[in-house]
């Protein structure tokens, strides 16, 4: 696409931005020609305040007057739609900050479309303002999630090393976000690689990666998560104890989930119906049945899973009585 502006690096950086959103997605940039003539405008007030050639201003207009767009054609071909007197002059363009807030509002709209090469479009304008850091966070949260939701791999990548380039490898959001990102490619190791290394890191990104082994099939691994979890003084939450209580049953870890299931007590989680459903499955399938039906005893309330587990329990021993006692 050639994108004909009246000169200086702004030029260069709207023509590249049209330019990436055609490469990355197919998409042709037509999603940002807003953000296109915002930048032409910022440009063309600074030329014309420092008394720019009216050749110049002349070759942006004849640009403009073959632009297809249905909008502003016919204002062009219609005389009364040219301005009559100095009052009735377009408003100045826009000042760098209202630019630069356009751009971010811009980059979340995109992103929440899902309109990806876009936004990456929108993102790279946005890099080329130089603004301040803390403002990056909110855009590049927003294009971590679509570049999840899209497995676009080679974006994700691309923020990461941003990420690492602004300092924010250990902010608790992007980490969560990050760790989100590889968890949904599959890519195990790197969302592992990204929750080790935030020190500070809150129980959210743990919790991802364990239910992300347990999606896989990887028990004993998100039971290894679980534990490098506790040694670092993560505490769990209950969203942790009901994940990892799943793999303990699968691999017949009962010492662990009686581990487990003291933290609970100790923590005060009764009233949490799905922890304790959750306990009373992985004791059923680690062939502990009396222990499952103490719990179950213990219990001011019960749903269907509840009893579900306690009757498949009892299925699952051959003790039919009990088991259609607690049908009944």
């Amino acid at each position: 696409m050639e994108v004909v502006v009246g000169g200086g690096a702004a030029a260069e950086d709207v023509a590249d931005a049209v330019e990436c959103s055609g490469e990355v997605g197919g998409g042709g940039g037509g999603a940002v020609a807003h953000l296109v003539e915002q930048v032409m405008g910022i440009e063309l007030s600074a030329e014309a305040r420092a008394g720019a050639k009216f050749d110049a201003l002349s070759s942006l207009a004849l640009s403009a007057a073959a632009s297809p767009h249905p909008k502003v054609l016919p204002q062009r071909m219609e005389p009364e739609a040219l301005p009559r007197s100095a009052s009735s002059l377009p408003s100045p363009p826009p000042t760098q900050e209202t630019a630069l807030l356009s751009l971010l509002r811009s980059i979340e709209a995109l992103s929440f479309a899902g309109h990806l090469s876009d936004a990456f479009a929108a993102f790279s304008l946005l890099l080329r303002r130089s603004p301040p850091s803390f403002s990056l966070l909110r855009p590049v949260s927003s294009l971590l999630r679509v570049a999840a939701s899209q497995r676009a791999l080679i974006q994700g990548e691309q923020l990461h090393a941003r990420i690492i380039s602004l300092g924010f490898q250990t902010h608790p959001i992007l980490v969560a976000k990050l760790v989100s990102f590889y968890c949904e490619l599959g890519l195990l190791k790197e969302a592992r690689v990204v929750v080790e290394g935030a020190k500070d890191a809150r129980a959210v990104p743990w919790n991802l990666l364990i239910r992300a082994c347990n999606r896989k099939g990887f028990w004993k691994d998100a039971i290894f998560s679980y534990k490098m979890m506790c040694e670092l003084g993560v505490g769990a939450d209950v969203f942790t104890y009901p994940s990892v209580l799943r793999a303990c049953g699968e691999v017949f870890d009962l010492n662990l989930g009686k581990v487990i299931h003291g933290c609970v007590n100790k923590r005060g989680l009764e009233w949490d119906l799905y922890v304790w459903n959750s306990l009373i499955g992985m004791y059923v399938k680690c062939k502990a049945v009396d222990v499952a039906r103490e719990v179950f005893d213990e219990m001011g309330e019960r749903d269907v899973v509840t009893w579900n587990c306690m009757i498949s329990g009892y299925a699952s021993e051959g003790t039919w009585e009990k088991a259609l006692s607690c049908y009944n």
